[in-house]
């Protein structure tokens, strides 16, 4: 029975290169994954409890230095009627407590006395002290500097304007709570700080009230903290507190105070408030929050749960609930992406990948021994094979093997030698070499395509013919044809044909491309920058040097496979064509080297220099074209070249406009800025002084006329 190699070889090399891979795979990825989420977990319940513990040291100190107020204003040790030691205490406070961002003391007649760090945290106290002539504010500094800035001025107000501590919101919220609580966010202080206090009602024995004390913690302090851990590399942490309302976000500074407080210029009482949760701006910290909530009913922790990011990635969150003295419940979160946290997993896999494939390139290599050694006749049968692609039918070899399509393809290509053995009798044997190469049957066909035509030939090429040996004129050449061919084909060209000393070539086809007319350009300067080389070589051997001229022109063609059934050449053809071989033969004219049309050059934008040389109308045309000289790559070339070009074109201008002096003047001084020959101005000038001798007809154009290819 016959079994087939393919089979064979396909089953056991799949089979055992994809077992290799899952299982690996899966292990490896399966216990990385689990391993690394459970130091994740670890790191995560670390990180919290250190943001616990730096919230509980912030808010635990607030509430014990109102406990410590009420102890002393209640047991009278401090008294309320010395305001000198009222600040003083406050002061002391916040000396004492560097997250304290002032400590109030209100009055029941309205007074307020105040300790504030400044912003360059020295401690100043001020004073709002009501009586029958208003309110009077009062600033004592601890660093003089301030008291010269009228920012901190003392001032004056009446008793309907001046402040009253009794209408601010911290005095409200004590006063219903009727005893310590968590104000929300506020703007508090002439510096508008966003403050988070914590208030608290004194009252004497006889539950008289003798004063209301708030402790002002900066908003942005426990969210800059935030800010400086580094959670991996995009991971968040937040706190939210008992209204379900995040408090604190990662920010650097008071510029981000919009993610986390919003502004209502409608609340004239409190115009700045957080985000309910539902408005929150950052949508990876809402929906985290939601599912907390939804998964959490009890004060226990939510554990760790997953969701999808704003961009569809997933996110890995973790949340841990702690109380304070007040009951206040809060909360801290961790949200982290996946993508993070596995990120070490997933170059892994990816080197996990690479063995595989290694492997797998290792199974395949493998196999292929093993066929090479189940079917050595296959070795045979492929030089056969090879044989009959060259057309050399002489052999008669049978090949036998016990592999069903090593057996067909012997019987098969039998079959084909003895049919091709026919065919070369009738078809020419380099046609059939090409049909062999191009994997296709080639027919007479073409397309209309825009394409770049490029012609180029070796000025005086019959003077050096005659200068050299056969035998040195065919290598130099050949080494000139390598040199052009090389640098079209670098440049995506096609060649078409060498005629004589003459390449022809093209770019569009056959495959389309945008960019055709400045890959041309470019080749065309790369030939002249290769074939100088060439020249030095030619040079030092003693031999004559070749001149290229090359012409360029951009246009539509037929481009396809021309000629007869019996023999064809893949080719383009049209006008196009001849005027761009009509172009690289004026080069004789101007004395040039690199010839373009207009169309082309305005295909290439700005890339390169290329001056305007005339308005020639080629042998065979009554229609004149603007004709350019290719000079070089913009930015390559040097200021004295470009103001010549420049003085050239204005020559060309004046001379189109009939002003024959001033267009004479130009091209001369063209030449002389340019520093070198210039045949073309040379020639230009000459044209002006004919005209200046004897003036053409009103009818004249401009346009020259070539009488020679």
């Amino acid at each position: 029975m016959k079994i087939t190699l393919r089979f064979t070889l396909a089953t056991v090399i799949a089979s055992l290169t994809v077992f290799t891979a899952l299982t690996v795979f899966l292990v490896s990825y399966g216990g990385s994954r689990r391993s690394l989420m459970e130091l994740t977990d670890n790191m995560i319940d670390e990180v919290a409890k250190g943001i616990i513990g730096k919230t509980s040291t912030l808010f635990d100190s607030a509430e014990r230095a109102n406990a410590e107020l009420d102890f002393l204003i209640g047991s009278g040790i401090l008294d309320t009627r010395d305001g000198q030691a009222l600040m003083r205490t406050a002061a002391a406070f916040i000396r004492d407590n560097e997250g304290f961002t002032s400590v109030d003391i209100g009055l029941p007649n309205g007074d307020k006395y105040k300790a504030e760090r400044m912003p360059d945290d020295s401690v100043s106290m001020r004073c709002y002290v009501r009586d029958a002539h208003g309110v009077r504010m009062t600033w004592q500094h601890a660093n003089p500097a301030y008291n010269d800035d009228p920012a901190f001025k003392n001032t004056v107000k009446d008793l309907a304007k001046g402040y009253d501590a009794r209408t601010r919101p911290w005095w409200k919220a004590a006063i219903a709570k009727g005893g310590a609580a968590w104000t929300d966010i506020y703007v508090s202080g002439l510096r508008k700080q966003f403050v988070y206090s914590c208030v608290a009602p004194i009252y004497n024995a006889k539950h008289e009230l003798l004063a209301v004390t708030s402790i002002d913690i900066n908003v942005v302090t426990l969210s800059q903290f935030l800010g400086t851990l580094q959670i991996l590399q995009h991971g968040k942490a937040f706190i939210l507190n008992d209204k379900h309302q995040v408090i604190a976000v990662p920010m650097h500074g008071e510029e981000d105070i919009n993610q986390l407080v919003r502004h209502n210029p409608a609340d004239t009482e409190n115009p700045y408030a957080l985000y309910p949760l539902d408005a929150l701006p950052d949508v990876t910290l809402r929906k985290a929050v939601e599912l907390f909530l939804l998964r959490s009913a009890t004060r226990e922790n939510a554990g760790r749960f997953e969701f999808a990011g704003a961009d569809g990635a997933t996110i890995i969150c973790r949340m841990l609930r702690f109380p304070y003295r007040s009951d206040t419940q809060f909360a801290v979160g961790i949200a982290i992406p996946e993508s993070d946290i596995l990120a070490g997993v997933n170059r892994r896999s990816r080197v996990i990948f690479a063995g595989i494939a290694g492997l797998t390139g290792i199974a395949l290599l493998l196999g292929l021994t093993l066929a090479k050694a189940m079917s050595r006749s296959l070795t045979v049968l492929a030089g056969e094979v090879d044989k009959v692609g060259r057309l050399d039918l002489s052999s008669d070899a049978v090949v036998t093997s016990r592999l069903l399509e090593v057996h067909d393809i012997a019987a098969a290509v039998a079959g084909m030698r003895s049919s091709l053995r026919s065919f070369k009798k009738y078809v020419p044997a380099d046609l059939v070499l090409q049909l062999h190469a191009l994997r296709k049957e080639a027919m007479l066909e073409g397309e209309r395509r825009e394409v770049t035509a490029f012609f180029s030939d070796i000025a005086g090429f019959t003077r050096l013919a005659e200068a050299l040996a056969p035998e040195a004129l065919v290598t130099n050449l050949g080494a000139y044809f390598e040199a052009v061919s090389h640098v079209i084909l670098e440049r995506h060209g096609t060649v078409d044909k060498y005629i004589g000393d003459s390449v022809m070539a093209f770019w569009g086809a056959p495959l389309p491309r945008e960019d055709h007319a400045i890959q041309a350009c470019e080749a065309a300067l790369d030939c002249r920058e290769r074939l100088e080389a060439l020249r030095a070589r030619f040079t030092v051997a003693g031999q004559p040097v070749f001149e290229t001229r090359i012409g360029l022109h951009s246009g539509e063609v037929i481009v396809g496979n021309i000629g007869s059934p019996d023999r064809m050449n893949y080719t383009i053809i049209g006008d196009a064509v001849n005027l761009a071989s009509r172009l690289e033969g004026l080069n004789k004219v101007y004395g040039t080297h690199i010839l373009v049309s207009e169309s082309c050059y305005q295909r290439t934008g700005d890339r390169f220099v290329a001056r305007r040389l005339d308005c020639v109308a080629v042998k065979g045309k009554a229609k004149g074209v603007v004709v350019r000289e290719l000079v070089g790559r913009a930015g390559q070339v040097d200021a004295a070249r470009l103001a010549a070009i420049a003085r050239y074109e204005e020559g060309l201008d004046a001379y189109l406009a009939r002003r024959w002096e001033e267009a004479e003047t130009a091209f001369a001084e063209a030449c002389a800025a340019s520093g070198e020959k210039d045949p073309a101005a040379a020639l230009m000038a000459d044209r002006c002084r004919a005209n200046l001798a004897s003036a053409p007809p009103e009818d004249w154009s401009g346009v020259f006329c070539a009488t020679e290819k």
